[in-house]
């Protein structure tokens, strides 16, 4: 019954599914940043298999120390992770650029390590995996190889799929004292009189300054009445120790009175010291 006229053979299509992503700083954005500075990243996915990516999901880590700012594509941002679902599909070479922002909130939490990876794709419509990854949303169970490859799986036993930018701070601890008479204190003054000094201690970095400690030295022909912040005296040293903690920009101001005992010297300098 067969007719011999008529005849089929088939052919098997060898299906890669492969989508790759790299993290990058966005053009301009500088590897070193300051308190409050907004951090532009750039976000790059690349089909590199041989069949339609169709939809997928990007995740991104914010790390701590930084905070959300925006995102393109209508990323977004849940509990310190910002989502990317159901993007678009991706032809064979096609790649898609995403993009996100950041502000550093938290100079101490420095360096920021910043993780992204693909974290659902559609392999399962072709009945196979990603050939080199495994997406989730755990960035601590793949190699931390950085710069991976857009164009070719270059690094064995690297996961293609997920990647990490660092920037680090440029700390700058600089704390300044300036010291001067109080306000409405004469600079001349006769035996007897009490003179009332202002210390102004400013944090001029761009770190918490944390604990610190001022000493003021009383000059002959004067002695000591008080001092503000439980300044005590030892010998002829007034000494404020483990002084609260300043913000960058915060200042604080300690007082001192000195009383003239001897008007002979004729003039009298009173330093003070961080």
């Amino acid at each position: 019954g067969d007719e011999d006229d008529s005849d089929s053979e088939e052919v098997d299509v060898n299906v890669s599914y492969d989508l790759a992503l790299i993290k990058t700083l966005a053009t301009g954005q500088s590897a070193t940043v300051t308190l409050g500075e907004v951090v532009n990243y750039t976000i790059t996915v690349t089909n590199q298999g041989n069949v339609p990516s169709n939809d997928y999901t990007v995740t991104d880590q914010i790390p701590a120390g930084m905070e959300f700012v925006s995102a393109s594509d209508f990323g977004s941002q849940s509990g310190g992770v910002v989502t990317w679902a159901n993007l678009a599909n991706l032809a064979p070479g096609q790649t898609k650029n995403l993009t996100i922002a950041l502000r550093v909130t938290n100079i101490a939490q420095s360096d920021f390590r910043n993780f992204a990876e693909i974290s659902d794709d559609s392999s399962e419509d072709y009945g196979t995996t990603d050939e080199d990854s495994t997406p989730d949303t755990d960035p601590t169970n793949d190699p931390t190889v950085d710069n991976n490859d857009p164009n070719a799986d270059t690094i064995p036993g690297d996961e293609d799929d997920s990647d990490y930018e660092d920037v680090s701070v440029n700390v700058i601890y600089d704390l300044a004292l300036i010291k001067t008479l109080a306000a409405g204190q004469a600079a001349t003054v006769q035996a007897g009189d009490i003179v009332k000094y202002e210390i102004t201690v400013s944090n001029q970095g761009n770190v918490a300054s944390n604990d610190y400690n001022v000493s003021d030295v009383i000059p002959a022909g004067m002695s000591f009445i008080s001092a503000s912040d439980f300044g005590a005296i030892s010998g002829s040293t007034i000494t404020w120790t483990s002084l609260p903690n300043l913000a960058p920009g915060q200042t604080k101001v300690l007082t001192l009175d000195l009383r003239l005992v001897d008007p002979s010297l004729g003039s009298y300098i009173n330093r003070a010291e961080i």
